[in-house]
């Protein structure tokens, strides 16, 4: 069955977490990041440390990928194999949930490597089955099921018994994408004995379910829908609307193919509109290619082609899969080319014979032509340093518009930049009301357009309040106030520029050309200490961390069309300059209720004092 990648994932990380004893769980990641700032914590006992901590995050896919790169860093210093191995894994699974494919299957194939070096084939059999788990969220079956069983024969001699029943479900699964419905079913009977054993409840609701897709694709469809319909009943109760959405796409499938057509419809938008609430983009994908085919099977033609269009504009969306491609052509042929060099060093043992002979006539010619190439060289010399400093210019600009000033000077100076607490900002996030529903309909060169046009004016508002913009995410845009440098008038500045940002936005809608989309807005900004630094080693970005940038999205996530919702730390700062509308408290995930305000505008009594400051 076509199941989310992210179930995969689930399943994948749930191996590991048998074995430890224990689940992820993100209060236990926020605690030891406290123990991890104090920074009290050397040699084996900060691996352990880093290691935990990688596993346990699961709310900052970047952080998460932080702690395993320190920790391979650090673990390749003190030579431990193991926790270079652990490092890999879980960079590995970090990237893979951020959706960046490529980097992730490398940073599997190193940890598998690492485990092949180690000599352990419990570690070995796990990356193999992450290799086939990523294979398979970008729908490359033949992959998958390779890896899947080559990880098998592996786990089968060292793993637990209710692991290895993951393993033998993953590759059942697998098998019901490629038809091969007999071969998947002989695993899935063998994994559910597994799960019955164990008493793993979910997952055999996961085995009911593809039973179920089995049924209705093999002359069985009353059975099939009974099944799924049922299995889709428990996962809503377990709140897994991962695998949910993707059954519903099966039971649309068996409905069109026993030609109930409404039924089929009706199944297949609920799918969407379950992947679309929750923003599941490879549902949404897979949903739009059930239902492309089943609306031009019920010659709906104008839904057909919009959701067809839809289909390739997901797709494309989440993974270069040329790059998967291009890193399994590559590992694939890894030991053809070691074997390669190795004929190729005895034919040149043989052509070195060849080449003494010729030695002495070439050194003739050479000394004949010394003196020209000298006198072109040094002309090339002055031109490439002419070339050499324009382009040093070039990157100078280059890097100043990727890091503030003081960050590029310590970065150029020392090859690093070493993170720094900023124990007062202000953090702003922006989102825009409805994107999603956007991105569906339009295309794709369009919709960037307009993001360009929203960004390019929101860089210029930062450049007047001397804010320092952070990143865009997708319809996000984030800026900071109060950094590099202290600044007592980061909160008063930032609560401007949003006002600025949702003044233009509002003129904006006033000109309804075609050009660029016309979008609501809505603002949160929190106050409080923060952790900035420049992240990764070849692409460098400058970040912010902690759990101030954390309740200011949660701000943003609570805010209205329109509104700047700010937090009391801010409210504590700027409410001698505007006038704020008290919201009570309202619930927020992982903090419980806190205190909001409405910004409304400007107090009469500070709008002469607002005259004189300069934001320049």
């Amino acid at each position: 069955m076509n199941v989310s990648a992210l179930r995969k994932i689930a399943f994948s990380l749930y191996c590991l977490v048998t074995l430890a004893g224990y689940s992820q769980d993100q209060r236990i990641a926020d605690s030891l990041n406290v123990i991890y700032q104090q920074g009290q914590f050397e040699g084996e006992a900060q691996l352990e440390l880093l290691g935990e901590l990688a596993f346990h995050e699961n709310r900052d896919s970047r952080l998460r990928q932080q702690y395993a790169q320190e920790l391979i860093e650090l673990a390749k210093k003190a030579g431990n194999e193991n926790f270079i191995y652990t490092g890999y894994y879980q960079l590995g699974n970090a990237l893979r949930i951020s959706g960046d494919i490529k980097s992730a299957i490398n940073a599997y194939f190193k940890s598998l490597e690492v485990a092949r070096s180690m000599q352990n084939e419990d570690r070995e059999g796990h990356s193999l089955m992450s290799i086939a788990d990523t294979y398979s969220s970008i729908e490359d079956r033949e992959n998958a099921v390779s890896y899947y069983k080559n990880s098998i024969e592996l786990l089968r001699k060292t793993m637990g018994k209710l692991n290895f029943g993951i393993v033998l479900f993953n590759l059942g699964d697998e098998l019901i994408k490629l038809n091969r419905y007999q071969e998947a079913s002989t695993y899935l009977n063998e994994a559910a004995t597994i799960f019955e054993e164990a008493e793993f409840e979910q997952g055999l609701v996961y085995i009911q379910g593809n039973r179920g897709v089995i049924s209705g694709k093999t002359g069985n469809p009353d059975l099939g829908i009974s099944e799924l319909l049922q299995t889709i009943e428990k996962l809503n109760d377990y709140e897994d609307y991962y695998a949910a959405s993707s059954y519903m796409i099966y039971l649309s499938e068996i409905y069109s193919e026993d030609n109930n057509m409404a039924e089929a419809i009706s199944a297949g938008e609920n799918a969407l509109q379950m992947a679309t609430d929750r923003d599941l983009k490879i549902q949404i994908r897979d949903a739009n290619k059930a239902l492309y085919q089943i609306y031009s099977k019920a010659g709906f033609n104008d839904k057909s082609l919009m959701a067809l269009q839809n289909y390739y504009l997901f797709r494309d969306s989440i993974y270069n899969i040329e790059s998967v491609e291009e890193i399994a052509t590559l590992r694939y042929n890894a030991d053809m080319t070691q074997k390669q060099a190795e004929v190729d060093l005895l034919s040149q043992q043989r052509s070195n014979q060849r080449i003494i002979l010729w030695a002495t006539g070439i050194v003739v010619l050479l000394l004949s032509t010394l003196a020209f190439a000298m006198y072109r060289r040094n002309k090339y010399v002055q031109k490439t340093k002419k070339i050499i400093e324009g382009e040093q210019a070039r990157s100078e600009e280059l890097l100043l518009n990727i890091l503030p000033k003081q960050t590029a000077e310590e970065l150029k100076e020392k090859g690093k930049v070493t993170a720094k607490k900023f124990e007062s900002v202000s953090v702003l996030f922006t989102d825009f009301v409805g994107f999603t529903k956007y991105a569906e309909m339009l295309d794709p060169e369009k919709l960037v357009e307009s993001m360009d046009f929203y960004y390019g004016h929101f860089d210029s508002i930062m450049e007047k309040f001397g804010l320092e913009k952070i990143k865009t995410v997708g319809d996000s845009y984030m800026c900071a106030g109060g950094l590099p440098f202290e600044d007592p008038e980061h909160a008063v500045k930032i609560v401007n520029a949003a006002r600025d940002i949702i003044a233009f936005v509002e003129e904006a809608k006033k000109d309804r050309s075609e050009d660029t989309i016309r979008f609501d807005i809505r603002i949160g900004i929190n106050s409080g200490p923060i952790v900035a630094g420049v992240v990764g080693t070849k692409k460098f970005a400058y970040d912010i961390w902690g759990d101030t940038v954390n309740v200011a999205s949660r701000m943003e996530n609570s805010s209205s069309a329109g509104k700047i919702n700010i937090s009391e730390n801010t409210y504590a700062l700027v409410k001698d300059h505007f006038e704020c509308e008290a919201r009570g408290e309202v619930a927020i995930k992982n903090h419980g209720k806190m205190n909001m305000y409405y910004v409304k505008g400007l107090l009469k009594e500070s709008k002469h004092k607002e005259k004189n400051i300069s934001f320049a």
